[in-house]
């Protein structure tokens, strides 16, 4: 709704929540950023995110922090040798998130299936 500087981001934005990343790899990854990146070019004044508490905050700078922990869950996916290890770097850069089965989800997934995948 570009009269009014509104953005539905759906799936690609969350607000304080864990975002769902158990079924992307890197390249999914990649593409997810380069959406937030298309909605953000908007310049939208105001983004209702997919997830998060239900609260009148529609902040554009959910995209940002969005951004920021799927370029954070990637790097530390290279870095990191075991679920729980990356679970706990996540954990620590972002510990006041809800939904940490999410996370774990997503650590656990990035470590076996997803590692097997493109193997």
């Amino acid at each position: 709704m570009p009269s009014i500087g509104l953005v539905l981001a759906g799936d690609a934005a969350y607000n304080g929540t864990h975002p769902f990343l158990a079924e992307s790899d890197h390249a999914g990854r990649l593409e997810w950023i380069a959406a937030i990146d298309k909605i953000s070019a908007l310049q939208p004044r105001h983004v209702v995110v997919g997830h998060g508490p239900l609260d009148p905050d529609h902040a554009a700078a959910h995209l940002g922090a969005t951004r920021k922990y799927v370029e954070a869950f990637d790097r530390l996916d290279s870095q990191t040798a075991i679920a729980q290890e990356l679970y706990d770097h996540m954990i620590e850069l972002y510990p006041d998130r809800i939904n940490p089965g999410s996370l774990w989800g997503a650590a656990d997934a990035a470590k076996t299936f997803l590692a097997r995948k493109s193997a």
